[in-house]
């Protein structure tokens, strides 16, 4: 096993450890669990070794990014946009992409909804909400939310 083999074992099983703990403290299954190792900066034999060692629900922020590694990395790759995605990158994650978990806009949500139509895909999304109200933060403002989606 290389140095950087062994890093990443030791930092993945380390990581697995303290979820099992965190689990076992609040009475969950860690089978309920799901980690997501994100790719982000990540060298591609880092995460070539991650998948190796049977990590492969991985998360992406920059979508650009998320397509060229699911596109030239193993296809037993889960993928997962972490990051903001503008409506003009759409159709480009949508193929690549499990779950979309920065849905801020409903006009993101409905152009998400009808390019998954178009490519006969279902896509999974979480909605980010803003619930502090601050205008720096991105997401839907909750009263926006409730008039939106009553």
């Amino acid at each position: 096993m290389s140095d950087l083999s062994g890093q990443i074992n030791d930092n993945l099983s380390a990581l697995r450890d303290r979820v099992e703990q965190a689990c076992e403290r609040s009475g969950r299954s860690p089978s309920t669990v799901q980690l997501v190792a994100v790719t982000k900066y990540a060298r591609a034999e880092w995460v070539k070794e991650l998948v190796s060692l049977g990590q492969t629900l991985l998360g992406e922020s920059r979508p650009q990014q998320l397509v060229e590694r699911a596109t030239t990395l193993s296809q037993e790759i889960c993928w997962h946009l972490i990051g903001h995605l503008q409506r003009t990158k759409v159709r480009l994650v949508l193929p690549h992409a499990r779950l979309i978990h920065s849905v801020d806009s409903r006009r993101l949500a409905e152009r998400i909804s009808h390019t998954a139509g178009e490519l006969a895909l279902r896509s999974k999304v979480l909605l980010e909400i803003n619930i502090s109200g601050e205008v720096s933060k991105d997401g839907f403002p909750v009263d926006q939310l409730r008039e939106d989606w009553p």
